[in-house]
């Protein structure tokens, strides 16, 4: 795919990859946002899945954009997306981010509150801990040998790149740069959103205590729903079908107009 500009900036077809296959129909746009370092190819496991049309996020610096440099902030890049997504941020939307891609997909919505946009059905955090939170501990500083013996213990790096070192070397200043945009946020405080979240976590993730994950309840005013599934931090990407089947759920009952669970009565699943 070639580079298309619109007023200087990226267009959506640079920034957005359709990973659905079929044709498009009345299915709700899942609109998908990676880890760092994570690219739109993470997401092709949904390519097929029933009553989701999926989009994946092109962050730049990675696959059809690895020329381009990233983005000096959360705010740029979030920015950059709000004219880069919005034609396609229309009817029935959500979106989902995982771990990084969780801030940044937060970020993003309330962008879309604050300029009168759309705004999805829902939002959906997986692997990642509520926006307000300071970082457990900040590694993006550290020399390359180091940062990647904490990388490792995320379980997010496979043996493949491990040991293909001129990979390994091209790939990791891409990973240690998003860990400094998220460890470089700085949350500042607005009104809860105005639509549901649901958030998931994994059972052996290491990295989101139950209680990080829990707090993304108050960042809405809406209905909370938080479930966890086997797996460590990338359990997602381990569990597809558990995974989706819950997103699922969570849409169809959005779109039918019934609740998840509600933050008043106290209830987790």
């Amino acid at each position: 795919m070639g580079v298309s500009l619109a007023n200087g900036r990226a267009s959506s077809e640079h920034w957005l990859r359709r990973m659905t296959r079929r044709p498009r129909g009345e299915d709700v746009r899942l609109i998908c946002f990676p880890f760092a370092g994570g690219t739109a190819s993470v997401f092709e496991p949904w390519s097929d899945v029933p009553a989701l049309d999926v989009y994946a996020v092109q962050y730049p610096g990675r696959e059809t954009r690895w020329r381009e440099p990233s983005l000096p902030t959360i705010d740029t890049l979030v920015d950059a997306l709000v004219e880069g997504i919005s034609p396609l941020c229309d009817g029935s939307f959500a979106f989902w981010g995982h771990s990084f891609g969780a801030l940044v997909a937060f970020e993003l919505t309330r962008q879309f509150r604050l300029r009168g946009r759309p705004l999805p059905c829902l939002v959906i955090a997986s692997g990642a801990r509520a926006p307000h939170l300071e970082p457990l501990n900040r590694i993006h500083h550290l020399p390359e040998r180091e940062f990647l013996r904490e990388l490792i213990t995320f379980n997010g790096i496979g043996r493949e790149l491990l040991e293909n070192r001129e990979l390994l070397s091209a790939v990791l200043p891409v990973i240690q740069d998003d860990f400094r945009l998220f460890e470089e946020y700085s949350f500042s405080q607005s009104e809860p959103l105005p639509m549901p979240i649901s958030a998931f976590g994994g059972l052996q993730d290491g990295k989101v205590p139950v209680g990080d994950l829990l707090a993304w309840s108050i960042h809405t005013s809406n209905t909370f729903r938080p479930r966890f599934l086997a797996g460590s931090h990338f359990f997602p990407f381990d569990s597809v079908k558990e995974f989706t089947a819950d997103v699922q759920e969570d849409l169809v009952q959005r779109a039918s107009g019934r609740n998840l669970i509600r933050k008043e009565a106290g209830r987790n699943e």
